[in-house]
């Protein structure tokens, strides 16, 4: 589930208006978890909205009959064996989950986000609690520039885009958020390294 703070009542996106408090599930495409396709045609009695990963988005055939969020992939850079890379000052995912490695650029996510998302977030990196500091400071880095990256080459100004706020603790939230605060994202998605809530501010 994701938990949604706004500040307005309601959000208007190309698929239908979501009106707060939300309650916004997420769920999978694809074969991997049966369940989900069973409980899918029901979604529209029960929320608002629906999330999904970018890793399960990809198996969408039908889109849900109520606005779809499509996160990043970003979680995927806690999966054992999986590398964060900087290629020309951006962030880049590579993930081994089967022969060769899959790789997750701001540019992929962003336009497989703007041909089926009616809200969007940047590709992020998790800072899960633990981490070594001159890590946490490189994901949150890389994790700053894919935002204002995405939303320097946004084209679909209809798609509601969030960035993404990677943070440790309280300090370097603030830091990240005043260097995302003067590019016009349609909100913030914070963590602050806590790896099952999110807090969205419109």
């Amino acid at each position: 589930m994701v938990c949604i703070a706004s500040t307005t009542r309601s959000l208007v996106t190309p698929s239908g208006t979501i009106t707060f408090p939300a309650y916004i599930p997420v769920t999978t495409f694809g074969d991997r978890y049966p369940l989900d396709k069973l409980i899918q045609p029901y979604l529209p009695r029960l929320a608002k909205a629906v999330m999904v990963s970018h890793h399960y988005a990809k198996e969408m055939k039908q889109r849900p009959r109520l606005p779809v969020l499509i996160d990043s992939g970003g979680f995927a850079a806690l999966f054992e064996g999986s590398r964060i890379l900087e290629e020309n000052g951006l962030g880049v995912l590579e993930v081994n989950l089967g022969e060769s490695p899959e790789r997750l650029t701001p540019l992929e996510v962003l336009e497989f986000q703007e041909e089926r998302a009616d809200v969007a977030f940047t590709l992020d990196f998790p800072i899960p609690p633990g981490t070594d500091l001159e890590d946490a400071k490189f994901r949150q880095r890389l994790s700053i520039a894919n935002a204002i990256w995405a939303i320097n080459n946004r084209r679909r100004k209809e798609m509601c885009l969030y960035a993404c706020i990677q943070a440790w603790d309280t300090e370097s939230a603030g830091s990240c958020a005043r260097q995302l605060a003067d590019h016009p994202f349609d909100g913030f998605v914070t963590g602050l390294g806590k790896l099952d809530h999110m807090r969205v501010s419109l």
